[in-house]
Protein backbone atom coordinates (compact mmCIF):
# COMPACT_ATOMS: atom_id res chain seq x y z
CA UNK A 1 0.00 0.00 0.00
CA UNK A 2 1.07 3.58 -0.54
CA UNK A 3 2.56 5.28 2.52
CA UNK A 4 0.60 8.34 3.60
CA UNK A 5 2.40 11.66 3.30
CA UNK A 6 4.62 12.54 6.25
CA UNK A 7 4.85 15.88 8.03
CA UNK A 8 6.41 18.74 6.13
CA UNK A 9 10.05 19.35 7.14
CA UNK A 10 11.33 22.23 9.26
CA UNK A 11 12.55 25.05 7.03
CA UNK A 12 13.39 28.76 7.11
CA UNK A 13 10.50 31.06 6.21
CA UNK A 14 11.11 34.63 5.09
CA UNK A 15 8.59 37.42 5.52
CA UNK A 16 7.95 40.10 2.90
CA UNK A 17 10.09 42.52 4.97
CA UNK A 18 13.04 40.11 5.32
CA UNK A 19 12.48 38.58 8.78
CA UNK A 20 12.94 34.81 9.16
CA UNK A 21 11.21 32.02 11.09
CA UNK A 22 12.09 28.34 11.50
CA UNK A 23 9.07 26.09 11.25
CA UNK A 24 7.09 23.51 9.30
CA UNK A 25 3.91 23.90 7.28
CA UNK A 26 0.82 22.48 9.04
CA UNK A 27 -2.23 23.62 7.06
CA UNK A 28 -4.07 26.46 5.37
CA UNK A 29 -6.79 28.23 7.35
CA UNK A 30 -8.62 30.40 4.84
CA UNK A 31 -5.93 32.69 3.38
CA UNK A 32 -3.59 32.14 6.35
CA UNK A 33 -0.84 29.58 6.92
CA UNK A 34 -0.41 27.61 10.15
CA UNK A 35 3.24 26.91 10.98
CA UNK A 36 4.75 24.92 13.86
CA UNK A 37 8.25 25.63 15.20
CA UNK A 38 10.72 23.04 16.56
CA UNK A 39 9.34 23.36 20.11
CA UNK A 40 5.76 22.72 18.97
CA UNK A 41 4.47 26.28 19.17
CA UNK A 42 2.04 27.13 16.36
CA UNK A 43 1.74 30.41 14.44
CA UNK A 44 -0.94 31.58 12.00
CA UNK A 45 0.39 34.03 9.40
CA UNK A 46 -1.29 35.61 6.32
CA UNK A 47 -0.01 33.93 3.16
CA UNK A 48 0.73 37.26 1.48
CA UNK A 49 3.02 38.15 4.41
CA UNK A 50 5.64 35.70 3.10
CA UNK A 51 8.12 35.95 0.26
CA UNK A 52 7.02 34.83 -3.21
CA UNK A 53 9.24 31.72 -2.88
CA UNK A 54 7.52 30.77 0.39
CA UNK A 55 4.10 31.33 -1.14
CA UNK A 56 5.03 28.92 -3.94
CA UNK A 57 6.19 26.37 -1.34
CA UNK A 58 2.84 26.67 0.46
CA UNK A 59 0.94 25.92 -2.76
CA UNK A 60 2.94 22.71 -3.24
CA UNK A 61 2.66 21.72 0.44
CA UNK A 62 -1.09 22.30 0.27
CA UNK A 63 -1.22 19.96 -2.74
CA UNK A 64 0.76 17.30 -0.88
CA UNK A 65 -1.67 17.57 2.03
CA UNK A 66 -4.33 16.02 -0.23
CA UNK A 67 -2.59 12.71 0.40
CA UNK A 68 -2.07 13.12 4.15
CA UNK A 69 -4.09 11.11 6.66
CA UNK A 70 -7.13 13.23 7.64
CA UNK A 71 -7.00 14.75 11.11
CA UNK A 72 -10.07 15.46 13.27
CA UNK A 73 -11.32 18.98 13.83
CA UNK A 74 -10.96 20.63 17.23
CA UNK A 75 -14.62 19.93 18.04
CA UNK A 76 -14.01 16.21 17.35
CA UNK A 77 -17.09 16.20 15.08
CA UNK A 78 -17.87 13.03 13.12
CA UNK A 79 -19.65 12.45 9.86
CA UNK A 80 -21.30 9.30 8.60
CA UNK A 81 -22.62 7.38 5.60
CA UNK A 82 -26.30 6.80 4.89
CA UNK A 83 -27.29 3.81 2.75
CA UNK A 84 -29.59 5.38 0.15
CA UNK A 85 -30.26 2.23 -1.87
CA UNK A 86 -29.07 -1.34 -2.18
CA UNK A 87 -29.62 -3.99 -4.86
CA UNK A 88 -28.59 -7.62 -4.53
CA UNK A 89 -26.18 -8.91 -1.89
CA UNK A 90 -24.80 -5.86 -0.02
CA UNK A 91 -23.13 -6.46 3.35
CA UNK A 92 -21.63 -4.25 6.07
CA UNK A 93 -18.94 -5.25 8.54
CA UNK A 94 -18.90 -2.83 11.47
CA UNK A 95 -15.71 -1.90 13.30
CA UNK A 96 -14.70 -4.22 16.12
CA UNK A 97 -15.82 -2.90 19.53
CA UNK A 98 -15.18 -5.95 21.70
CA UNK A 99 -11.65 -7.39 21.80
CA UNK A 100 -13.07 -10.80 22.66
CA UNK A 101 -15.34 -11.24 19.66
CA UNK A 102 -15.10 -10.55 15.94
CA UNK A 103 -18.20 -9.09 14.25
CA UNK A 104 -19.64 -10.84 11.19
CA UNK A 105 -20.85 -9.15 7.99
CA UNK A 106 -24.62 -8.50 7.91
CA UNK A 107 -27.05 -7.24 5.28
CA UNK A 108 -27.24 -3.46 5.04
CA UNK A 109 -30.50 -1.71 5.85
CA UNK A 110 -31.59 1.01 3.41
CA UNK A 111 -31.78 4.28 5.34
CA UNK A 112 -29.33 3.27 8.07
CA UNK A 113 -26.34 5.41 9.07
CA UNK A 114 -22.90 3.81 9.20
CA UNK A 115 -19.92 5.25 11.08
CA UNK A 116 -16.23 5.26 10.17
CA UNK A 117 -14.30 2.04 10.56
CA UNK A 118 -16.95 -0.06 8.83
CA UNK A 119 -16.51 -2.01 5.58
CA UNK A 120 -19.13 -2.26 2.81
CA UNK A 121 -19.12 -5.23 0.45
CA UNK A 122 -21.18 -5.82 -2.70
CA UNK A 123 -21.53 -9.24 -4.29
CA UNK A 124 -21.86 -10.32 -7.92
CA UNK A 125 -24.59 -8.32 -9.68
CA UNK A 126 -25.09 -6.14 -6.57
CA UNK A 127 -24.75 -2.37 -6.18
CA UNK A 128 -25.38 0.33 -3.59
CA UNK A 129 -25.76 4.10 -3.37
CA UNK A 130 -24.39 5.96 -0.37
CA UNK A 131 -24.85 9.52 0.88
CA UNK A 132 -22.04 11.00 2.98
CA UNK A 133 -23.24 13.57 5.49
CA UNK A 134 -21.14 16.26 3.75
CA UNK A 135 -23.28 15.85 0.61
CA UNK A 136 -21.02 13.50 -1.38
CA UNK A 137 -22.78 10.77 -3.38
CA UNK A 138 -21.04 7.38 -3.80
CA UNK A 139 -22.07 4.50 -6.06
CA UNK A 140 -20.58 1.05 -5.38
CA UNK A 141 -20.50 -1.34 -8.32
CA UNK A 142 -20.59 -5.12 -8.05
CA UNK A 143 -17.82 -7.12 -6.34
CA UNK A 144 -16.61 -4.03 -4.49
CA UNK A 145 -15.08 -3.75 -1.02
CA UNK A 146 -14.91 -0.28 0.53
CA UNK A 147 -13.51 0.68 3.94
CA UNK A 148 -14.81 3.89 5.58
CA UNK A 149 -11.42 4.87 7.00
CA UNK A 150 -12.17 8.35 8.38
CA UNK A 151 -15.26 10.58 8.42
CA UNK A 152 -14.66 13.84 10.29
CA UNK A 153 -17.13 16.70 9.94
CA UNK A 154 -18.07 19.90 11.75
CA UNK A 155 -21.63 20.24 13.02
CA UNK A 156 -24.23 21.86 10.77
CA UNK A 157 -27.92 22.80 10.84
CA UNK A 158 -30.24 20.80 8.62
CA UNK A 159 -32.30 22.45 5.87
CA UNK A 160 -35.00 21.31 3.44
CA UNK A 161 -32.61 21.68 0.49
CA UNK A 162 -32.24 18.51 -1.57
CA UNK A 163 -28.82 16.89 -1.80
CA UNK A 164 -29.02 17.06 -5.61
CA UNK A 165 -29.21 20.87 -5.33
CA UNK A 166 -26.03 21.20 -3.25
CA UNK A 167 -23.04 22.80 -5.00
CA UNK A 168 -20.71 22.71 -1.97
CA UNK A 169 -20.34 20.63 1.19
CA UNK A 170 -22.73 21.43 4.03
CA UNK A 171 -19.89 21.91 6.56
CA UNK A 172 -16.09 21.39 6.66
CA UNK A 173 -15.25 17.69 6.35
CA UNK A 174 -12.24 15.38 6.12
CA UNK A 175 -12.87 12.03 4.51
CA UNK A 176 -10.71 8.99 3.75
CA UNK A 177 -12.00 5.91 1.93
CA UNK A 178 -10.05 2.77 1.08
CA UNK A 179 -11.13 0.89 -2.03
CA UNK A 180 -9.84 -2.64 -1.51
CA UNK A 181 -11.24 -3.82 -4.84
CA UNK A 182 -13.98 -3.04 -7.34
CA UNK A 183 -15.44 0.22 -8.64
CA UNK A 184 -16.57 3.51 -7.10
CA UNK A 185 -18.27 6.43 -8.82
CA UNK A 186 -18.22 9.60 -6.72
CA UNK A 187 -19.88 13.00 -6.96
CA UNK A 188 -18.01 15.17 -4.45
CA UNK A 189 -19.44 18.58 -3.57
CA UNK A 190 -17.02 21.50 -3.64
CA UNK A 191 -14.84 21.34 -0.53
CA UNK A 192 -13.77 24.26 1.65
CA UNK A 193 -10.21 25.22 2.59
CA UNK A 194 -10.30 23.21 5.84
CA UNK A 195 -11.53 20.06 4.11
CA UNK A 196 -9.91 17.09 2.39
CA UNK A 197 -11.04 13.94 0.59
CA UNK A 198 -8.78 10.95 0.00
CA UNK A 199 -9.49 7.69 -1.81
CA UNK A 200 -6.79 5.07 -1.27
CA UNK A 201 -6.25 1.78 -3.11
CA UNK A 202 -3.51 -0.81 -2.63
CA UNK A 203 -1.61 0.75 -5.54
CA UNK A 204 -2.42 4.47 -5.64
CA UNK A 205 -4.30 7.37 -4.04
CA UNK A 206 -6.64 10.07 -5.32
CA UNK A 207 -6.84 13.49 -3.66
CA UNK A 208 -10.00 15.42 -4.44
CA UNK A 209 -11.13 19.04 -4.26
CA UNK A 210 -14.69 18.74 -5.63
CA UNK A 211 -15.42 16.76 -8.78
CA UNK A 212 -17.11 13.76 -10.40
CA UNK A 213 -14.93 10.72 -11.03
CA UNK A 214 -14.59 6.94 -11.01
CA UNK A 215 -11.95 4.85 -9.24
CA UNK A 216 -11.31 1.18 -10.05
CA UNK A 217 -8.99 -1.10 -8.09
CA UNK A 218 -7.66 -4.63 -8.23
CA UNK A 219 -4.88 -6.37 -6.30
CA UNK A 220 -2.14 -4.96 -8.56
CA UNK A 221 -3.62 -2.02 -10.46
CA UNK A 222 -5.67 1.16 -10.08
CA UNK A 223 -7.42 3.44 -12.57
CA UNK A 224 -8.97 6.90 -12.24
CA UNK A 225 -11.37 8.44 -14.76
CA UNK A 226 -12.46 12.07 -14.25
CA UNK A 227 -15.85 13.13 -15.62
CA UNK A 228 -15.68 16.71 -14.38
CA UNK A 229 -13.16 18.76 -12.38
CA UNK A 230 -9.68 17.66 -11.31
CA UNK A 231 -8.25 14.86 -9.19
CA UNK A 232 -4.60 14.48 -8.17
CA UNK A 233 -3.48 10.86 -8.58
CA UNK A 234 -0.54 9.59 -6.49
CA UNK A 235 0.94 6.37 -7.88
CA UNK A 236 3.07 3.64 -6.32
CA UNK A 237 6.22 5.55 -7.31
CA UNK A 238 5.03 8.47 -5.12
CA UNK A 239 4.58 10.65 -8.21
CA UNK A 240 1.50 12.89 -8.42
CA UNK A 241 -0.36 13.27 -11.72
CA UNK A 242 -3.14 15.88 -12.11
CA UNK A 243 -6.06 14.33 -14.01
CA UNK A 244 -8.42 16.87 -15.57
CA UNK A 245 -11.93 16.67 -17.07
CA UNK A 246 -12.42 13.80 -19.56
CA UNK A 247 -8.96 12.34 -18.81
CA UNK A 248 -7.98 8.99 -17.33
CA UNK A 249 -4.89 7.73 -15.49
CA UNK A 250 -3.88 4.18 -14.63
CA UNK A 251 -1.01 2.46 -12.84
CA UNK A 252 0.17 -1.05 -12.01
CA UNK A 253 2.19 -2.15 -9.00
CA UNK A 254 5.72 -0.70 -9.17
CA UNK A 255 4.96 1.47 -12.21
CA UNK A 256 4.46 5.19 -12.73
CA UNK A 257 0.97 6.38 -13.69
CA UNK A 258 0.12 6.79 -17.38
CA UNK A 259 -2.28 9.57 -18.41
Amino acid sequence: AVTLAAKEPLRTWTSADGRTLEGRYIEMVGTKVRIENASGRKFTVPLNGFSSADQEYVKKAYGRSLFAEPQPFKDEGRGGVIVASAKGKVKVLVAKTDRYSDPSPRDVIVGESIASGATLITGSGAEADLLLTNGTLVHLGENTKLVLTALYQKAFKGTKQKVSELTKEVSPSRTALKLEEGNLVLDVRKLGKESSFLVETKIAQAGIRGTQFKVSASADSAELAVLEGRVDFLDGEQLATPVETAKKAGTRKGEAAKL
